[in-house]
């Protein structure tokens, strides 16, 4: 007689294995929720950026270490945040440009893809320099606008308003 299987109640994680899981963060850890809510448009874009190539340096690792199961998890998690890049273009505001960008993000989509099927650290890391070249864009962005409202705010102040 066979018993029914139950999910395990605990997990092992060694403090050494980089592949451990990283505790997930919900939308009711604090400091996580505060950085999302105070961000700036531009912020929240280079915060995707940064989660995609965390996650891609993540897998490139894994496949060194032939932990093929964590490289698939973190190839996912990055696949879905360049998903969710392409999604957020808005056409209606410059349809030329997010022509560009949609193109740009399936190519990074699709080595992504690449790399996970082949287990390929070179098509991964492909992907992730234009990633790293779109998250310094974004990054010059985020600075020259709070550059710009720093500017209007000082302005302001001085005509005593």
């Amino acid at each position: 007689m066979t018993q029914p299987y139950s999910e395990p109640t605990t997990t092992i994680r060694r403090k050494s294995d980089p592949f451990a899981p990283p505790p997930r963060r919900t939308p009711a850890d604090p400091y996580l929720k505060t950085r999302v809510m105070t961000a700036s448009p531009e912020q929240l874009q280079v915060m995707l950026f940064d989660g995609a190539i965390r996650f891609g340096e993540q897998a490139k690792t894994a496949i060194g270490m032939q932990r093929y199961d964590q490289m698939h998890e973190r190839l996912t998690r990055a696949q879905d945040i360049v998903i969710e890049l392409q999604n957020g273009l808005r056409p209606d505001m410059d349809p030329d440009n997010c022509k560009r960008l949609e193109s740009l993000y399936g190519w990074c989509y699709l080595r992504l893809v690449e790399g996970n099927i082949g287990r390929d650290p070179e098509k991964i890391e492909e992907a992730l320099g234009v990633l790293r070249y779109q998250r310094e864009t974004w990054q010059m962005i985020a600075a020259a606008r709070a550059n710009e409202a720093a500017t209007l705010a000082a302005a302001d102040e001085q005509r005593g308003g």
